[in-house]
This record gives C-alpha cells, structure tokens and sequence, in this order.
C-alpha cells in the first residue's frame, strides 16, 4: 500500500542548498595534459586545500551529459559531495596518505598541516572554520570543460576552472603510449564509463562516433577519441557567456613549464588567493621551469603519421592548427 501511494506521487525535486560561496577550483584537462602539476601547486596558494581525486565529480557530468541523471539531481549530488570533502578535508577524513600518489599528504609541501587535522574534533566548529575562513576546495578532473553547463549550474558564482592545454602531437603520442585505443574495455585499472556498441565495449566519450572507432586501428582509436574530447571542450568554450569565460583559465602546458610566474600570477587573481612561502618549493617538486626538446615534437608527429590513416592525420593536424592558434592569443 506505501509503495501505491509513493508512486502516485508526483516526482520530487532534489535540492541542495550552496551552503559556502567561496570558489570551488577545478584543476581540469585531457588525459595527459600534464594537468597532476597543477594540484601541488595550487595547494601551496593561502587558503587552498589539498588537491582531491574525487571520480564521482567528473561521473555525475559524465552521466547528465548521456542523458543518464536528471538536471536537480545532478545539482544536488554535485553541491552535496563537495561540500561534504571539504569538510571531510578540514579534519583529514579520507584524506590520502598514501606516499607516492601525487594527491598524497606526503607529495604535498606542508603535509604537518593534515596530519594535524586527524587529532581536530568535529562538529558545529568546523562548519564555522569553513565559513570564516572560506578555505578553497579543488579536485582533479578529466574533461569537465567540456560538460561545464552542469557545474555552472550548480555553482554558479563559485565555480572556477583551471584547464590545461597542450598540443596535441603531444597529447596524442603520450595517450598512444600509455596503451589508450587498446585498453578500454579490456583492463580494469582504466576506471572510466565505457558503452556497449553490438559486441563491442567503447570509451564513452566516443559516443556517436562508434563505427569509425571500431573500425580503427590502435592510433587512429587514440586520434579519433582525442579529437572528440578537444572538439567539444572548444565547442562548450567557445559557447560560454563572456561572465563565465571569466570563470575558466587556460594554461598551455608549454609556457607554464618554461615559464610559470605569469600563469602563477593570473591564478592568484583567479581564485584570489596569494601564493606563500611554500611556492617556490612546489614549483621545484614539479620541475618547473624547465626546459622542453623541441625537436621532440618533430619526431613524435613522424611517428603518428606513419601509423595513423591519412583522415585521422588530417584530423591531427587541424587540432594542431587550432591548437596553436588558441595559444597564440593566450
């Protein structure tokens, strides 16, 4: 009888209130962007929490964006987990500690500020901690530019995107190399959505793209499903307000590693915290600056090329083009 009535009833709106208006930073890009720099780094800034690999912030975008979860519902579950890690963060619960892991206590240049949060009581005052001192949560992401509409939505104001660039002869080789257009489906330390496509098992961001993947060998599988990614996070960029533009920062890869003081000091007008004493160090652990082999590039395009089919080449060369024109500007 409660299951009648529950399901005569009309459909519920979830809702979660934005308790906290301080910005949320999301340290965004494609795999291989070298994006894991910039974690360490930000969290050296005052106020800045340890970087957080949180998978079910970049799941929920992923399943509204295949049309799999309702807008309040994603809204909510996205204001929801984040406000819960980064009160999770403040007294070090599921905090990781694991030495080696770039998101570790230990890979961080302050790591005594967490491992003194384990002995913190909880409750009513860390909620007040939060709201006076408005620390900054961030978390690692793959791709969210791209699926930003339901991250704008849920936080508005707040939100701030960080999204590493970096030229995709570089991008695509090292995907190449990692085994990507091979492992999707196949290994289950690739944690990331696949669909089912008759008999075969895709990454979801090749969605609609099915039989040309499948038809693909190994490099033109890494070519075709790159491309996708590029061309909807440009296509979602390029379709932003100028409000929320301001709300997202590209950083080339190449001009932050040779070069990072002027990036360091649009981040800091960013999210509107100052770098500390603790900086410099960072920038040391992540070997910036440094120098980059430009002859590199050269020989990886060769590579590409003589594996790739003539149409994915043209398409690898078209994001190059694009690709460098964007950084041009920047």
């Amino acid at each position: 009888m409660i299951l009648v009535l529950i399901m005569m009833q009309s459909e519920p709106e979830l809702h979660r209130p934005l308790y906290y208006t301080q910005p949320v930073v999301l340290v965004d890009g494609i795999t291989r962007t070298g994006k894991s720099m910039l974690g360490p780094i930000l969290t050296s800034f005052q106020g800045v929490e340890l970087e957080r690999m949180e998978m079910i912030l970049e799941r929920i975008p992923q399943l509204y964006t295949l049309g799999k979860i309702k807008k309040d519902a994603a809204v909510a579950l996205l204001r929801l987990e984040i406000q819960m890690k980064l009160y999770e963060s403040m007294i070090s619960r599921n905090i990781n500690f694991r030495k080696g892991d770039h998101s570790s206590v230990f890979s961080q240049v302050n790591p005594l500020k967490y491992l003194k949060r384990l002995i913190k009581k909880e409750g009513d005052s860390v909620v007040q901690q939060i709201l006076d001192e408005k620390p900054i949560f961030q978390v690692q992401q793959h791709d969210v530019l791209g699926m930003s509409e339901i991250y704008f939505e849920a936080l508005g104001d707040s939100l701030r995107i960080l999204e590493m660039i970096r030229h995709p002869i570089d991008v695509i080789h090292s995907q190449y190399k990692q085994g990507y257009g091979k492992r999707e489906g196949n290994d289950p330390r690739i944690f990331s959505f696949t669909i089912r496509h008759h008999d075969y098992l895709l990454p979801w961001t090749c969605y609609g793209i099915e039989e040309e993947y499948i038809a693909s060998n190994q490099m033109d599988k890494v070519i075709r499903s790159y491309t996708a990614r590029s061309d909807r996070l440009w296509e979602t960029y390029n379709n932003l307000s100028k409000k929320q533009k301001k709300q997202v920062l590209l950083i080339p890869f190449e001009k932050f590693v040779t070069n990072p003081a002027p990036s360091l000091e649009k981040m800091e007008h960013f999210i509107g915290r100052k770098q500390t004493k603790f900086t410099k160090k960072s920038l040391h652990q992540q070997r910036c600056p440094r120098d980059l082999n430009i002859t590199e590039r050269a020989q990886k395009e060769q590579e590409i090329k003589s594996l790739a089919s003539k149409e994915c080449i043209k398409l690898m060369e078209r994001l190059s083009q694009e690709y460098e024109r964007i950084v041009s500007d920047l």
